[in-house]
């Protein structure tokens, strides 16, 4: 007789009632209330969205009952690691409650297999992350139910990935989750599975919920639901948010750049040509134009490149009717009367622009985008695009006056980048299209190929037969797009190819030009589509209301096997250029994608494909030919010179920056725009010591004047581009400190006991009593940075670069030879780590600083105030009334119905074997462990972060290193053989007499100045800013110091070099170090130490000091007047071996 499909699941026996007591059984979810009551949970997540400055929820979200589930949304931008965050909240969800049903809805196959593969490439990482948990994951198949069998049966984590088609359509299949089935036991798979009470995560909830998924997804009767995408359609219950201004500011994806092209002329008879770049050459600029060409012989027409000048009194001008040996479209005017180069006539600009110069670039486009009537408004999109993109041209025109042109005796003026042609000429633009991108694929390929990443360019086109056509015999054939491409690549490669040879190149070089020559231009591109039953491309199916395609086939290429996609070897993995279509869709994505082409013929609509579904296809940061990530751990603080994404539009760089800001802004709407006493009023802050502080509506317009003070915000609330110098020297913090905290603005130590220094401190606590605010600086820096940033996302203009090439008289000098050779020892490190010390020191540091929130329910009566967007978006629209607090006694009840392995925790999250957590944890004050209590999720993160920097600094103090006989090569360090380096025109840039390259890009206004004082001190010989491959290996990851500095000390007579490795820091009073750069920089002074210990034995000094001129000091200094000021001081003999260590140069008065 057959079983009930409970009896079958549990076999537990019934309750009183002869029903069996789900919730008592081990196999299933365990409902809410066995952990924690419903109103700490609201309570909880109203905390959460006010600190993190979340939108508030709304009073029925917070609500849930059976059939009604708690849903919880998590924002984060396509490509930080959506599926990696939710796989390990599966993994914290069972170690923290015991939950171990969980159920991944996603949107479509395509996301389906991409998440499965997720699964199945993180399953060793987790499996060493979480030793006690064993996790089982499958694919809902409707033809194998026995894995719904063992979902419901077993006690190990159980994951299973479904598409939302496969219950909530008609079709038969999809029926086969909710039918009886004699093969099944008499059952229905969706009562085995409700039964198990599962947690259900929304992958892209946006793109399944509809009304028949919404319906639908109540049969699985969730406990929970978890709800993760970029771009939430309605938000419940947001919990967490990292959206893409987060991504952009945290380094966590590519930065975007475009090279646009703007057509000239509106008829036919307009003569085509292109100019495509303009650089500075000894002989005068140099533009590359593109035009027709006739044969003489044939009369075929082709477009040809060529590098031309400009016309001097020997030399006319280059004139297009001759070289096109006569075509009529050249006749009139056609000759190149001037050439400007902007990098030529902006140098000295350049150089001394301020930050502040830089900084207040946000674009006329960007701001239109903040006018309120664009604000609150999403429908009026449409409207708001218009507008920026008009603000776009009349910006163009003011910036003319910078960029580089070409112009024609007919007086046709062509910046780079623009087109002059027959406005209806489709083809000629798309080839254009096809022959730019090719050209920027090879100059990122040269950049990458060293570093073993593969280069992947992404076209996207409307129609499978642009690609590919098939004869009356089902033969394929090239379509136009594909011929274009052949012809176009052939032509480049072989320019590529001449320029290697005839550089002589050698090393990687020569493996890279080897590699160019074994792959066919038919081999190196592949179309990726829907195929048909004959084996043909075809067009997938496109849902008209996400404008997006399934394309199974095409994804099985692109994802399915991406890793032998991301192959550099030419026979297994010739493929670098990708044909698919222009709607792909969520999943659809590669991290190796470096440059994206959308051909796309003017009578499709534009305005269907969102900018941002396009980009978001390469957004992903790449990975080197081993798998590993190339992210800040690798790249620092340089990470997005590697990571570029550069899409070649079909419209100016001004339309497409002002449409995608805009897709931006409208995505990013739950972000608060201003700062003003209307958003302040109300709101919690945390003070230096984690206590709460709430803002009264005094307190908040006071905090306002204070940051327009400081000059953070102007009398609108706008943050101004003083807030973003600060923002991109790292110095927010410390400059709100130095205004507003006595104590850090008169640099008091905390061992100073002098009578002033108290008075000092005396003075800061009045200060603090009566504006509380001055103590949450942490709660303000982070409040400033959730504000709507519209230069974050401006991209760059691809246009605006230029070669950068070696400045080869420094480069080959005798002062920069000496200095490499002081600097350019490998080490190796060991670390010597006193298991006593670290535990006594962990001790310490918990009983100080451990401090964990005391959970108590609140019960608060408030109103509803003033309604502003900005408010409801950062959970503040109600004022609060009297609150009362309740020690809730049931809640250490519900705390220990979740098992915690405290001793566990730690270890996983530290490192350290249990000997020493339990050491620890039997060390620390009775009371310090009773804290464990109030919150163990709290305890065990903050625990275990302390545990860690106190693990850090031990090591940075046990570590020793020893100096290798191999050394760095400086020609492949400084990439000197290969001229293909390129610089942004619109960066921090200082044009360089002294340095390596022919112009210093710096990353900060800091290091700019820095640079420019370089510059202009005669004493400084020769200086480089150091590559990202020289680097001091540590325990904590690569660290590449800032700058190498050959100085000259003395008068002629007298004269001696000295050689410095320098760290730049915004000011040595408020370093404002984070903990993990501080303690590579601690490594680095223990490196150096050890290298001038080498020279000592290498010079025969045996143990005697080294002449200054004879070693290498390693300073961090926040200007040159600090290195001035060491120089000129006078060291005492016993002190000189000290210094040599690299000490940190205290800022004169």
């Amino acid at each position: 007789m057959p079983r009930s499909s409970r009896d079958y699941i549990f076999d537990r026996g019934k309750d009183a009632r002869g029903d069996l007591n789900l919730y008592e059984s081990a196999y299933g979810n365990k409902k809410w209330d066995r952990f924690v009551p419903q109103e700490v949970i609201a309570s909880r997540i109203k905390a959460l969205q006010q600190q993190h400055f979340l939108p508030a929820s709304n009073e029925d979200d917070l609500t849930y009952s059976e059939g009604n589930p708690l849903n919880l949304t998590i924002e984060m931008e396509t490509g930080v690691g959506k599926t990696y965050t939710y796989i390990k909240t599966i993994y914290e969800l069972n170690s923290a409650y015991g939950w171990n049903k969980f159920i991944v809805v996603v949107p479509s196959i395509a996301v389906r297999e991409g998440v499965y593969k997720s699964f199945a490439v993180t399953q060793e990482h987790f499996a060493l992350e979480y030793p006690q948990q064993a996790l089982h994951y499958f694919v809902y198949n409707s033809a194998q139910l026995s894995e719904i069998d063992s979902f419901a049966r077993d006690n190990d984590v159980q994951v299973m990935i479904i598409n939302a088609q496969a219950f909530n359509s008609q079709n038969q299949d999809a029926r086969i989750i909710t039918t009886v089935s004699d093969s099944f036991q008499s059952r229905a798979p969706i009562d085995v599975i409700k039964a198990t009470n599962p947690i259900v995560i929304l992958d892209e909830p946006q793109s399944i919920e509809g009304n028949k998924t919404k319906e639908a997804l109540k049969l699985f009767n969730p406990l929970l639901i978890l709800r993760y995408s970029a771009t939430h359609r309605t938000i419940q219950n947001m919990v967490y948010r990292l959206d893409a201004q987060d991504a952009y500011n945290q380094l966590l994806v590519k930065r975007i750049a475009v090279k646009g092209i703007a057509v000239q002329g509106s008829n036919a008879s307009s003569g085509y040509v292109f100019v495509q770049d303009v650089i500075p050459t000894k002989q005068g600029p140099m533009a590359t134009i593109s035009f027709e060409q006739k044969n003489k012989k044939t009369g075929k027409v082709k477009i040809v490149t060529r590098q031309v000048y400009c016309s001097t009194k020997s030399m006319p001008g280059f004139n297009l009717y001759e070289n096109s040996n006569g075509l009529a479209e050249y006749q009139d005017g056609f000759v190149i009367s001037d050439i400007v180069c902007a990098q030529e006539r902006h140098d000295d600009s350049l150089a001394g622009a301020s930050a502040q110069d830089v900084a207040s670039s946000v674009s006329d486009e960007a701001e239109v985008l903040l006018q309120p009537q664009y604000a609150d408004d999403a429908s009026s999109a449409t409207a708001a695009t218009a507008s920026a993109i008009g603000a776009a041209g009349r910006a163009r025109g003011a910036r003319r006056s910078s960029e580089s042109y070409v112009e024609f005796e007919n007086h046709l003026r062509l910046y780079v980048g623009e087109v002059n042609c027959a406005q209806a000429d489709e083809d000629l633009l798309r080839r254009l299209q096809i022959q730019e991108t090719i050209r920027t694929h090879f100059e990122r390929e040269r950049q990458l190929f060293p570093h073993g990443i593969k280069v992947l360019t992404l076209f996207f086109i409307d129609k499978v037969s642009n690609y590919r056509e098939y004869d009356d015999k089902g033969n394929a054939l090239a379509g136009k797009y594909a011929q274009m491409f052949e012809e176009a690549y052939k032509e480049r490669l072989e320019a590529e190819i001449r320029d290697l040879e005839e550089q002589n190149l050698d090393g990687y070089w020569t493996e890279y030009c080897t590699y160019l020559k074994s792959i066919s231009a038919h081999a190196t591109h592949e179309g990726y589509f829907s195929v048909d039953k004959k084996g043909r491309m075809a067009e997938g199916k496109i849902a008209k209301s996400t404008m997006s395609s399934d394309d199974v086939d095409a994804y099985d290429l692109i994802m399915k096997d991406k890793e032998r996609l991301l192959d550099l070897d030419p026979q297994r993995s010739p493929v670098r250029f990708i044909f698919s279509h222009s709607a792909l869709r969520e999943g659809w994505d590669n991290p190796n994608v470096f440059q994206i082409c959308t051909l796309r013929d003017d009578n499709v609509g534009k305005s269907t494909i969102r900018k941002r579904q396009e980009v978001g296809r390469g957004m992903r940061l790449c990975v080197d030919k081993t798998g590993r990530r190339q992210d800040v751990s690798v790249w620092g603080k340089q990470v997005q010179d590697i990571n570029v994404l550069t899409v070649i539009a079909s419209e100016s760089y001004e339309q497409f920056a002002a449409s995608l800001q805009h897709e931006i802004l409208d995505d990013l709407k739950s972000r608060p725009q201003l700062i003003n006493a209307s958003l302040l009023s109300g709101l919690k802050l945390k003070d230096s010591k984690g206590r709460d502080v709430t803002l009264d509506s005094n307190q908040a317009n006071e905090l306002q004047a204070a940051l327009q003070s400081v000059g953070f915000i102007d009398s609108e609330g706008k943050l101004t581009s003083a807030y973003y110098t600060a923002q991109d020297n790292d110095a927010v913090a410390s400059t709100l400190a130095q205004k507003w905290l006595p104590v850090e603005e008169h640099h008091i130590a905390p061992n100073d006991t002098s009578v002033e220094a108290d008075t000092i401190r005396a003075q800061q606590d009045e200060l603090v009593s009566r504006d509380p605010w001055r103590d949450c600086i942490g709660s303000v820096v982070s409040l400033l940075g959730n504000v709507f940033n519209p230069r974050a996302f401006k991209p760059a203009d691809a246009r605006k670069s230029f070669p950068n090439s070696i400045n080869q008289e420094q480069f080959e000098s005798a002062h920069f030879r000496k200095l490499w050779d002081l600097i350019s020892f490998k080490s190796t490190y060991a670390v010597r780590l006193s298991r006593e010390k670290l535990i006594a020191a962990a001790i310490k540091r918990l009983d100080a600083d451990l401090n964990v929130d005391v959970v108590k329910l609140a019960v608060t009566r408030g109103q509803l105030q003033e309604i502003t967007k900005d408010r409801l978006k950062v959970g503040n629209a109600f004022s609060e009334g009297k609150t009362t607090y309740h020690n809730y006694d049931e809640l250490a009840r519900y705390h220990n119905q979740a098992k915690f392995d405290l001793v566990g925790a730690l270890v996983e999250k530290t490192f350290l074997i249990r000997k020493d957590i339990i050491a620890i944890l039997q060390g620390i004050k009775p009371e310090t462990f009773e804290k464990f209590k109030q919150s163990p999720e709290e305890f065990i993160t903050r625990s275990a972060d302390i545990i860690n920097a106190v693990k850090g600094a031990e090591i940075v103090e046990g570590i020793e290193y020893q100096i290798q006989d191999e050394r760095y090569d400086r020609e492949a360090v400084f990439n000197a053989r290969n001229q293909q380096s390129r610089l942004d025109l619109e960066g921090r840039v200082v044009d360089s007499k002294k340095g390596i390259y022919q112009y210093v890009r710096c990353d900060s206004e800091v290091e700019r100045v820095f640079a420019q004082n370089l510059e202009n001190t005669d004493n400084v010989a020769v200086y480089a800013k150091l590559p990202l491959d020289y680097f001091i290996n540590t325990p904590l990851g690569h660290y590449t110091p800032d700058w190498a500095v050959a100085y000259i000390d003395g008068e002629d007579h007298i004269k001696k070099i000295l050689f410095f490795v320098i760290e730049t820091k915004g000011s040595v009073g408020m370093l404002n170090l984070r903990e993990l750069e501080d303690s590579k920089i601690e490594c680095a002074r223990k490196h150096f130490a050890a290298v001038n210990d080498k020279l000592k034995v290498e010079q025969g000094h045996g143990l005697d000091v080294l002449e200054k001129s004879d070693m290498v000091q390693f300073v961090t200094a926040s200007s040159l007047n600090d290195i001035i000021s060491r120089v000129h001081s006078e060291l005492r003999p016993d002190d000189k071996e000290h210094a040599t260590d690299g000490e940190q140069v205290q800022e004169q008065a």
